[in-house]
């Protein structure tokens, strides 16, 4: 069963798009709008927050800033050798390609 990203309150009126991660000790990624305080309304084209946080710990984890689907495949392809779109053919979901680079990130970070 794939990881789905699903609408979080994460404190103080603000959002994410985040999901626990299964396999880790606690572990999870999120999702935002640039200034991290809300889901992106348009990620194919939207500069989004990409993070990794071990635990429950915000403070300890990894993030990044992509521009849109454009820049969600260069990071796989940068970071894992291949772009999601590329290798399928067409485009994929974006929710599905925001939740595979979190969790690649997620990987890359913590070795889980």
């Amino acid at each position: 069963m794939k990881n789905v990203l699903s609408t979080w309150s994460t404190g103080g009126g603000c959002s994410a798009l985040g999901c626990e991660m299964p396999y880790s000790k606690g572990g999870k990624v999120m999702v935002t709008t640039a200034d991290g305080m809300a889901v992106p309304t348009d990620p194919e084209t939207e500069l989004m927050l990409v993070g990794a946080y071990p635990e429950a710990s915000e403070d300890e984890g990894k993030v990044v800033e992509i521009l849109g689907r454009e820049g969600l495949n260069r990071w796989y392809l940068e970071n894992v050798g291949y772009s999601p779109d590329a290798d399928a053919g067409s485009s994929i979901p974006i929710n599905e390609l925001l939740m595979d680079v979190a969790e690649m990130l997620y990987l890359h970070t913590f070795g889980e």
